[in-house]
């Protein structure tokens, strides 16, 4: 059929050799797999790597218990396998290509002016009254392949999963802004404004139906938010999927909340 739209015209035949590029990427990684020319097996083969990049990411991810020797090579493996872009096979086997680095090239947006939840926020992070910097808002960042928006501007995407003060928090984000100081502007940082998502009582959290999976239950949270943070790029371990849960405590006593599953790559967990 290509070839006959190529003829109409409505093709060139540049375009044909694009699509014919796809099929022989894969056809010269099939040859590079020592697969014995069983044909039949090569699903297995694919699939069994695809486990192996699998189980080696998580486990540098979850390197707590890794003998220190493996401290030596952890920053390459980052380098190299750090991108949190899903996909397969074919995603995994491009392994010279180094992890996006965090997104900091200088915006070509205006500056602006940031919420006063951001300045008064903003004056405790860097010890500087916020009238001494130029404040650029942003509606997206990339971090680890990974696009992160505000809710205002894509509210499925602005669902975070991040660590604070070595806990882990989840909440939606308000604002992206890069900042650099008025005097010098070389260098420029980022910054997210999250409206965390409060915790429940204790005697809630014994009564969540969710946390009884140590594996992808994930857990509830007050549909209320606690407080502000700013966190940093780098502060951010994944998205998180969400949804609305009505919490009984009893026949007339209910609870707004929101279920949160955090989407991580490397393995999932209900804390």
């Amino acid at each position: 059929m290509q070839v006959a739209l190529a003829r109409e015209g409505r093709f060139s035949y540049f375009i044909l050799q694009l699509v014919t590029f796809a099929f022989e990427r894969y056809n010269g990684m099939i040859q590079a797999i020592n697969h014995n020319s069983r044909i039949g097996e090569l699903a297995v083969t694919f699939l069994r790597y695809f486990c192996m990049g699998s189980n080696i990411r998580a486990m540098f991810t979850r390197g707590s218990k890794l003998p220190s020797a493996f401290d030596a090579i952890k920053e390459t493996f980052t380098q190299v396998f750090g991108s949190d872009v899903r996909g397969t096979f074919l995603n995994d086997s491009t392994v010279f290509d180094e992890a996006s680095p965090l997104s900091n090239k200088r915006s070509r947006r205006k500056k602006g002016e940031l919420s006063q939840s951001a300045r008064d926020l903003f004056a405790s992070f860097s010890k500087i009254s916020a009238d001494e910097y130029d404040f650029v808002p942003q509606n997206s960042i990339k971090h680890l392949g990974v696009d992160f928006h505000t809710s205002a501007s894509s509210r499925r995407n602005s669902f975070v999963y991040f660590k604070k003060d070595q806990i882990k928090r989840a909440g939606m984000i308000g604002e992206i802004f890069t900042y650099h100081r008025q005097e010098s502007k070389l260098h420029s940082d980022t910054l997210l404004l999250v409206h965390e998502f409060a915790e429940l009582s204790a005697a809630d959290c014994e009564s969540d139906p969710y946390r009884r999976y140590e594996v992808g239950g994930g857990k509830l949270y007050s549909e209320q938010t606690s407080e502000y943070l700013l966190i940093k790029p780098s502060d951010i371990i994944c998205h998180c999927a969400t949804a609305p849960f009505t919490f009984e405590r009893g026949s007339s006593d209910q609870q707004q909340c929101i279920w949160v599953l955090p989407l991580e790559r490397s393995g999932f967990s209900s804390g």
